[in-house]
């Protein structure tokens, strides 16, 4: 790794850190809550990229439905991020039910199929 890519991880972990202390993550109706997740999760699958090419690719599947295109944590962040940040693909629809996912919000304990 070399100097950069070690700061690009200490800032990715640490806007994270940031956005969560800022607290409009908490808030479903706060005017950023969805700049918080979008940057939330941009910072993550970043890291996720970076860890994996690092050979050290977060593969837990705690919690998670694997799919077709989810099988771990990795595939989980990578599909979301997508999903917020690009319109255009298809992770906005379910296929099952042909309804819209884009921002879905669950809080607290819940579960989503997605993929």
């Amino acid at each position: 790794m070399n100097i950069f890519e070690k700061y690009e991880i200490e800032n990715g972990l640490s806007r994270i850190r940031n956005i969560i202390e800022f607290g409009a993550i908490n808030d479903p109706s706060h005017p950023l809550f969805i700049s918080s997740i979008t940057e939330i999760l941009i910072h993550l699958r970043d890291l996720t990229y970076k860890s994996e090419k690092l050979n050290h690719r977060l593969d837990f599947d705690n919690d998670i439905n694997k799919t077709e295109k989810i099988n771990d944590v990795t595939d989980l962040i990578k599909f979301m991020r997508d999903a917020f940040c690009h319109s255009h693909v298809p992770h906005h629809y379910l296929e099952i039910t042909k309804l819209m996912a884009s921002m879905n919000i669950i809080k607290g304990i819940g579960c989503m199929n997605i993929g």
